[in-house]
């Protein structure tokens, strides 16, 4: 995995030239570089995760990286006003966070000042957000149908949900059944597991670069999809 790694880094770092400024362009080219480097650390922490058997804990991240190439995709299918929506629902999140909090000040420091900016904030955009628990006005599910991605969505987010929270079925796969009782196992049974992960992870964060290579028009297109042949034929056990 270390050549992909490095092609992976070589390519995120050579993004420049992001001047700031407030339009839209500024704010989703921002949100392209913030998705990458996010996709790449949880990469390299599934990757750890994996090495050490804690394949749950990698698929919970997997899971996010998805998330983070869903968003990514549908906020770029109308770039300018999809940005600016994802990035102003911050002031939806931190008015729900002082609304919940006893004593908000405390917990989060803010003082009196602050609290009123929130607030403030908040009345001014909330009536882009009928639905306050989604920037999107989407659950991650109907955001997928609208990027192509359900079949994906099938495979990494809803199958893989049995393993991430304590469903009966998950369990089996840490079970097994002997003449004295049971026997539990520190790690899953199926190698299918780490497979799946490996290859879901490489898959995403592959998707996720590509946005920015389009983005900032680096050039790194057949890079790219030659990384992805390599890694389809290394999953399927195939020769390159």
């Amino acid at each position: 995995m270390q050549k992909e790694w490095s092609i992976c880094c070589n390519i995120a770092v050579s993004v420049g030239g992001l001047e700031p400024g407030d339009n839209p362009e500024f704010y989703y080219k921002g949100i392209v570089v913030y998705f990458t480097w996010k996709s790449l650390k949880s990469f390299l922490a599934i990757s750890k995760l994996i090495n050490q058997g804690f394949v749950e804990d990698a698929n919970i991240l997997l899971r996010a990286m998805f998330e983070i190439l869903v968003t990514t995709l549908f906020i770029k299918q109308n770039p300018e006003k999809r940005a600016i929506k994802y990035l102003e629902f911050s002031h939806i999140e931190k008015y729900r966070l002082i609304k919940v909090l006893p004593h908000p000040n405390s917990y989060l420091e803010y003082d009196a000042k602050r609290i009123e900016e929130i607030k403030r904030d908040y009345f001014r955009v909330e009536k882009n957000y009928k639905n306050k628990s989604s920037w999107s006005q989407h659950n991650i599910r109907e955001m997928a149908q609208k990027v192509g991605l359900q079949d994906v969505y099938d495979l990494v987010y809803r199958f893989q949900s049995q393993f991430v929270h304590t469903t009966p079925e998950g369990m089996q796969s840490y079970i097994s059944k002997i003449p004295t009782g049971f026997l539990i196992n520190l790690e899953p049974k199926n190698i299918g597991f780490y497979l799946g992960i490996t290859s879901g992870a490489c898959e995403t964060l592959l998707g996720v670069i590509k946005i920015l290579d389009d983005t900032f028009n680096l050039g790194r297109s057949k890079e790219i999809d030659d990384l992805k042949e390599e890694l389809h034929s290394l999953f399927a056990g195939g020769k390159k």
